[in-house]
């Protein structure tokens, strides 16, 4: 059986194997022992796997590719740990293989797919027909280092618990893991990802039985951190000083260098010298077994500390979509804040632009436009249906963090800015026509914000009114027939009578109102993202709150009309004078006849119809009562006896509790007469949101209007009674 060579990568190794004829379940077991893995040990490679490639002689041939989809040990995805069954993952009998996960792009075709202990293999062949398969089996005839993406999906799940055991793949895991015993595969994709030891090879545990928290980093490199915190030295103390110290020579192996450092702490807790730094290093005030204790209890926690260092690094590299790096700073064991450095520092090479979750032109904006809007005002409570592709990654990002993605994707080096200078250079740059996108965002965010609290709020006036559009802010006039609007005669071979429209003296106009919030630079250092969505939210309330105010107003304050009476005044006949009293079978038929009886300007019958009731809130449990119930709720009245206010629709207003919790309304349908209206400038019936970059101030201005306005047309479709 073949054997890898001294440095040669697993990916490399398996090629060699395929052109000796060696399968690869052979190659990978072959691999695994010349690594010291055996069954009981645990391997860990991520879903980005090595590719084989088969190339025919003749180059019209197609040439084949094999694929190790899973060495059967423990994977590591996003800090998520789990083992995957490999004789129970299904597959179709062909499927396609796509270049980088674009289904417009298809390399070729896999046509098997079969399992052992060792891995999940796939077998396929490059298709001849289509560009991306043409140009990846060509990469492949020029050795360039493939690699493939496998996405497999778990259909059953087994949870094994802290200390609990399990065998899969001919292996015992310990918990806690996840166990997928059933799995589906569901994609293969070629990624052009350099093949590397990093990246192609398995890591092992440390110890049979064991699964390496690390897996891309080896237990020695652990020992070695653990020993310079522990004996005061610096972190960026080399390998060989740290061995030397410990009175140990280059390549040491896990138990020397455990031995080593229990023996010299045991040494500096026995010795009359204290150490160089007091308190520092609370094992060196130990001895005997308790140095032993606390040599294991550090592995623990440093073990611990780098799992969450991981965790953090890998989503890092994820959101500023840095593949290329995560596997160096993983490799490496650098420390979260190194690695954010080092990506900005990548980022900043060569101005790449930041964020590639939308696939654009380097100065085409409106998709990342479009998912940063929609991330933010998910972030900030705002539901959508369906968010712009992309949006997840501005769900995870606070002010600062949206301000320095937007910088880094204008080509800007963030990289080093303090975050007051990042804020100095968003407004710089928000001021730019070239980069009004950046005003723009906050702009559309703050919007969708403002409807959504703006449509939240209840318009509780709005069906007793007839809603118009105006054309500027000119006052709005009533209109009226000059003379009995009733259809005239027409003789034979007769003119028609000529009806004439004029102004009523009734009208009013639109008004603005407004406000102005900032993103200011202090909100921007502060991350304070939460406090801009907060006041967006409260200005939409504000504007329905506005309109609330300006009709209810129209009938609590009980206006003068053209003609120099109140619009309820007894001699528009809309006033009760006699049956009053809070809402009941007897005042409500008093006001069902005062408005029925109601005529027009010339005195003709207008037959109007009560539509809705308007009651405070101290009378909406009667008024309910008495208008939804199927049969008419009355002592004095037969149980079945028909209810003949069904058709009142009540409307509850707070508003008018506030000028009298007795006094009551009704009101008919606005189709029906002419009673409030309601205008909009242009039609525009919600607030109106735009960006100003301040030039006196570091801020972003948000200026939110509206144009609103309301006044009774007549007197005719309202009734009031006092109710006392």
């Amino acid at each position: 059986m073949l054997k890898p060579k001294t440095g040669e990568s697993l990916n490399d190794f398996l090629s060699r194997c395929h052109k000796a004829g060696v399968s690869m379940a052979e190659g990978v077991a072959s691999w695994n022992q010349a690594n010291g893995l055996n069954l009981s040990d645990v391997s860990s490679i991520g879903l980005i796997v090595p590719v084989s490639v088969t190339l025919a002689e003749d180059d019209k041939a197609a040439g084949r590719f094999k694929i190790l989809a899973n060495s059967g040990g423990v994977n590591n995805y996003f800090g998520y740990e789990f083992v995957i069954k490999l004789s129970k993952v299904k597959a179709k009998a062909k499927f396609p293989a796509l270049l980088q996960h674009n289904v417009a792009q298809i390399v070729g075709t896999a046509d098997s797919t079969n399992a052992d202990d060792n891995g999940l293999y796939i077998e396929g062949a490059f298709s001849k027909a289509t560009e991306a398969g043409r140009q990846t089996e060509a990469l492949a005839r020029e050795s360039f280092p493939w690699q493939a993406s496998c996405g497999i999906m778990p259909k059953k799940i087994k949870r094994v618990g802290l200390g609990e055991k399990i065998t899969v793949n001919g292996r015992t895991f310990e918990g806690p893991v996840d166990v997928w015993l059933e799995s589906e595969l569901k994609e293969i994709s070629f990624t052009p990802f350099g093949v590397d030891s990093n990246t192609a090879a398995i890591a092992l545990s440390a110890k049979p039985g064991r699964h390496n928290p690390n897996p891309s980093e080896g237990n020695d490199m652990n020992l070695l951190k653990l020993a310079r915190r522990m004996m005061n030295l610096s972190a960026e103390t080399p390998d060989a000083e740290v061995l030397k110290a410990l009175g140990l020579a280059d390549g040491a192996t896990d138990d020397a260098i455990t031995a080593a450092l229990e023996t010299k702490l045991t040494a500096l807790a026995t010795s009359a010298t204290p150490p160089a730094t007091p308190g520092q290093a609370p094992a060196a005030q130990l001895a005997g077994e308790a140095v032993a204790k606390a040599v294991k209890d550090a592995m623990v926690q440093l073990a611990a500390e780098q799992a969450e260092a991981r965790k953090t690094i890998t989503q890092l590299c994820d959101t500023y979509k840095c593949p290329d790096i995560k596997t160096a700073l993983l490799s490496e064991g650098v420390s979260v804040e190194t690695a954010r450095e080092r990506i900005m520092a990548h980022l900043a090479s060569g101005n790449r632009p930041l964020g590639g979750i939308v696939s654009m032109g380097a100065t085409d904006m409106q998709k990342i436009c479009l998912a940063a809007t929609d991330g933010i005002a998910l972030q900030l409570g705002v539901k959508i249906g369906t968010p712009a592709a992309g949006h997840e990654e501005f769900r995870k990002l606070g002010l600062f963090g949206i301000c320095q993605f937007l910088l880094a994707r204008q080509g800007e080096n963030v990289f080093g800015l303090s975050r007051s200078q990042t804020a100095d250079k968003f407004f710089e740059l928000a001021s730019s026509a070239s980069t009004a996108d950046f005003a723009h965002i906050f702009r559309d965010a703050a919007n969708k914000i403002l409807l959504a609290a703006y449509n939240e709020s209840p318009a509780t006036w709005r069906p007793i009114v007839r809603v118009v559009s105006a054309v500027d802010f000119k006052k709005i006039y009533g209109v009226e027939l000059s003379a009995a609007p009733d259809l005239k005669p027409v003789r034979e071979n007769g003119e028609y009578e000529e009806g004439f429209f004029k102004d009523s003296g009734e009208n009013y106009g639109v008004i603005t109102k407004g406000r102005i919030l900032y993103i200011t630079r202090p909100m921007i250092v502060n991350d304070e993202l939460r406090v801009f969505g907060k006041g967006v939210q409260i200005m939409g309330s504000a504007a329905r709150r506005m309109e609330n105010d300006i009709v209810w107003n129209l009938i609590t304050s009980n206006p003068t009309m053209s003609d120099g009476k109140a619009l309820f005044h007894a001699d528009h006949k809309n006033l009760e004078a006699t049956s009053k009293g809070v809402i009941s079978t007897t005042t409500l038929t008093a006001g069902r006849k005062a408005m029925r009886k109601q005529v027009g300007l010339t005195g003709e019958k207008l037959e109007l119809r009560p539509r809705y009731i308007l009651h405070p809130v101290a009378q909406q449990t009667d008024t309910e009562i008495l208008v939804r119930s199927v049969t008419l709720p009355s002592d004095n009245k037969p149980a079945g006896t028909y209810n003949p206010w069904n058709d009142l629709i009540p409307i509850s207003e707070p508003r008018l509790d506030d000028v009298s919790e007795k006094a009551w309304y009704l009101a008919s349908d606005p189709m029906q007469a002419e009673g409030i209206e309601v205008a909009y400038l242009d039609g525009n019936e919600n607030p109106y949101v735009e960006e100003r970059e301040e030039f006196t101030r570091d801020a972003l201005g948000i200026k939110i209007r509206h144009d609103f306005g309301a006044g009774v047309m007549s007197h005719r479709a309202f009734y009031k009674n006092p109710g006392e």
